[in-house]
């Protein structure tokens, strides 16, 4: 790709979900000139779970955005991979050394609140805006005329719609607690200020032809409730203020994407806002209600096959326990145990069972000793010391069907929303990194709806082919029978160093596109 072209004015771009993808989207974004504004579904910013893995390919990707440092003061770094039997024997092993020669970069592992609050603090003072629900995006919609920044609250994204004017604005704007639900096109944006955060929001939505009313400086929207659903229909903005505008308990309804520009649309408490972009990234994890709206004949997300368990183990009791400082897998037969130090001197690990789609499961951590007590040591003293309000469990859904596009007119999907994988090869956040420095680069490159048919030609293959091995690898792994185990067993025991490295360069040997 070559960077050349250089728009006279980066627009407005919406970003619907503040997880680690989203905000990472932001940040990209915001290095290369736009202005953004991210919402959020949760009532509340934060990143829920326990730790996350960074492999060469997401450092390099952060390092990309400047952000490398930070993660290296937040994380632990590992020595290396491995796996072992339920009894302790070593099966595999590569050196974190051996990682940062081939791939220039190595293996961390960080609580994911720190990664969270890395992403953030990059995001400097741009507001953002919580208990928004984003439904749906219209395209082709023009919006008034707004001042400084908006700080919006309680809204639920509903939609967003396409062809929509950009407003304009110097920095960014984070909206959360928005839900979006649908789409639809014709509409244009007006122009904001500075930065925005939008919370509670929840977009629905999107809808196309919609012209919205111009306001003064700042504006204060309160219970304003827009559908996104009709196109020629005009709303007003009122409430003039100075300073900023804030929208509170909106929820998009719907979307649209011309080309030109959208509206997403929010579900608020009080009812739905519309908001204007010239660029929609759809961020809002596997169930994106948005990508249920571009892609209506998409099966949707399905079942793994198993559940999984995560725990965090105090520092205190981790360093009396002794936990290897290298990411250590042991494979049973249905079920899985790993761990790894983070950071901060606690130690994260995680138990995969297999079992029935929301089957009840007694969320003790006797019950979870009980199960893995003849594992090998640490296994059974890791889970034994975790306090049970810092258990999570989760069943395990991703995206088994490769979705035929990760764009729609001027709307770019990344992250969950685009290819949830399966946890098996500890790419989930990473390849969410990769989208967006790589979407952000193609956008300095080209005019948007080029530079999305580069971003869906370049992640789609990558992303499709590491998820198959995801989920091939986490068959092979949670496999129940004793015979199929064994030979598994054995046979990863003599695969040739070459064949694993293999595996290995296919997910790591990825190298980020400049950013302008």
């Amino acid at each position: 790709m070559v960077n050349a072209f250089v728009p006279a004015a980066r627009g407005k771009a919406v970003v619907v979900g503040a997880g680690i993808g989203g905000l990472a989207a932001a940040v990209a974004l915001r290095r290369t000139g736009w202005q953004v504004e991210v919402y959020e579904r949760a009532a509340e910013l934060g990143e829920v779970g326990a730790a996350v893995s960074i492999a060469p390919n997401a450092v390099k990707a952060l390092r990309e955005l400047g952000l490398e440092p930070d993660l290296l003061a937040a994380a632990c770094a590992l020595d290396g991979l491995e796996s072992r039997t339920r009894g302790g024997r070593r099966i595999t092993g590569v050196e974190s050394a051996l990682l940062k020669d081939r791939y220039s970069a190595g293996l961390y592992n960080v609580h994911r609140a720190a990664l969270y609050k890395i992403l953030r603090d990059a995001l400097g003072d741009t507001a953002i805006h919580t208990g928004h629900a984003a439904t749906g995006v219209v395209e082709g919609v023009a919006s008034g005329e707004a001042g400084d920044f908006a700080v919006h609250t309680g809204h639920t994204a509903t939609g967003v719609t396409e062809g929509v004017g950009p407003r304009e604005a110097d920095g960014c704007a984070i909206h959360t607690g928005h839900a979006t639900t649908e789409l639809t096109a014709g509409v244009a944006s007006g122009e904001t200020g500075d930065s925005a955060i939008h919370t509670g929001h929840a977009a629905t939505g999107i809808t196309g032809g919609v012209a919205s009313g111009e306001t003064g400086a700042s504006a204060i929207h309160t219970d304003r409730a827009a559908t996104g659903a009709a196109a020629g229909v005009a709303s007003s903005e009122t409430g003039e203020t100075s300073g900023a505008a804030t929208r509170t308990r909106h929820t998009a309804s719907g979307a649209a994407a011309n080309g030109t520009g959208a509206s997403v649309v929010f579900d608020g408490p009080n009812g739905q806002v519309t908001v204007d972009a010239d660029l929609v990234v759809v961020a809002d994890g596997v169930r994106s209600k948005l990508r249920a709206q571009l892609f209506p004949h998409y099966p949707g997300p399905a079942y793994a096959g198993y559940t999984v368990w995560r725990g965090l183990v105090p520092a205190e009791a981790a360093d009396r326990i002794g936990v290897p400082t290298r990411l250590s897998e042991t494979w049973g037969r249905g079920s899985r145990f790993g761990s790894a130090p983070i950071g901060d001197g606690r130690a994260y690990w995680y138990a995969f069972e297999n079992a029935e789609p929301g089957a009840a499961h007694e969320h003790r951590v006797a019950d979870l000793v009980s199960r893995f007590a003849d594992w090998h040591h640490p296994v059974p003293a890791l889970i034994a010391a975790t306090p049970t309000e810092a258990l999570l469990r989760n069943d395990v859904y991703y995206l088994a069907e490769p979705l035929e596009s990760f764009t729609a007119g001027i709307v770019a999907l990344l992250g969950d929303a685009a290819h949830a994988v399966t946890p098996d090869i500890g790419q989930g956040a990473c390849l969410a990194i990769e989208d967006a420095v790589v979407l952000a680069a193609e956008l300095s490159a080209a005019e948007v709806p080029a530079a999305l048919r580069a971003y869906d030609a370049a992640r789609r293959p990558r992303a499709a082919a590491l998820a198959r091995e995801s989920g091939r690898i986490g068959r092979m792994l949670m496999n129940p029978s004793r015979i199929a185990s064994g030979i598994r067993d054995a046979s990863a025991s003599v695969v040739p160093p070459s064949i694993a490295m293999k595996t290995i360069a296919d997910i790591y040997d990825w190298n980020p596109p400049r950013l302008t």
